[in-house]
C-alpha cells in the first residue's frame, strides 16, 4: 500500500510539472564561448596541442568535469 502511494505521488508530481514554462534565461554568450572551446579541443586533440588548445581545455575544465 505504501509503495503504491509513493508511486502515485511521484507520478502526480511529475505530471503536475510537465509542460510548465520555467522562464529560464539562457546565457547565450557563455553558450557560444563554451561550444567554441569544445570545437577547438575537438579539432586539435590529435593535431596540435598549442596554447589555444590548453586555454580551451582550462576554460571547459572550469565548468565541466574534464581532466586537464
Amino acid at each position: 500500500m505504501k509503495k503504491q502511494l509513493i508511486l502515485f505521488l511521484l507520478i502526480f508530481i511529475s505530471f503536475k510539472n510537465f509542460g510548465q514554462n520555467n522562464n529560464c534565461n539562457e546565457n547565450l554568450r557563455f553558450k557560444e564561448a563554451f561550444f567554441y572551446h569544445i570545437k577547438i579541443v575537438k579539432s586539435n586533440i590529435a593535431i596540435s596541442q598549442d596554447e589555444t588548445f590548453r586555454k580551451s581545455v582550462i576554460f571547459i575544465y572550469n565548468y565541466a568535469p574534464v581532466s586537464v
